[in-house]
């Protein structure tokens, strides 16, 4: 079962439409424009690499926020006795 800090984290934080699309176009015409750069073999390899790099930022993230959380409830609790 998983924690509330993971249900809040899924439900409530990872929501797409919560996220700034700045700079994704920068991104799209970086991409392209090196996509059009490599052999087919070179694609696949780079998609695979960012594929693993996206899987483990994400690990990152959700354990940043859940030190972030805990650090917080630390410092309210601290307030409060």
């Amino acid at each position: 079962m998983d924690s509330i800090l993971d249900r809040l984290y899924i439900s409530e934080l990872r929501s797409k439409e919560n996220i700034s699309s700045t700079g994704k176009d920068k991104e799209e015409q970086l991409y392209d424009k090196l996509e059009n750069t490599l052999t087919k073999e070179q694609k696949e390899l780079f998609d695979e690499f960012l594929e693993e790099l996206e899987a483990r930022r994400d690990l990152e993230t959700e354990e940043y926020f859940k030190t972030g959380f805990r650090q917080g409830v630390r410092l309210f609790i601290e307030c409060f006795t």
